[in-house]
């Protein structure tokens, strides 16, 4: 089950932002992720990043590649 926004009612989509995004009131301090998860989701998304701009790489030097 979603979390949702005690002031508006909506849908916490990221627990990495202390406002909700629909009425910007600030969220519940037990509605956050705590320290250790916002390192984790952070080294997570760091880490998908690097490998998208290493096959982002690898794919353009392979059309570099064929296109002699």
């Amino acid at each position: 089950m979603s979390a949702k926004c005690p002031a508006c009612g909506s849908i916490i989509y990221s627990r990495r932002n202390v406002l909700c995004g629909v009425c910007g009131r600030r969220l519940p301090h037990e509605l956050l992720f705590t320290g250790q998860e916002r390192e984790n989701v952070e080294r997570d998304l760091a880490e998908a990043k690097h490998r998208a701009r290493l096959a982002t790489e690898a794919r353009l030097a392979r059309e570099q590649r064929d296109s002699y």
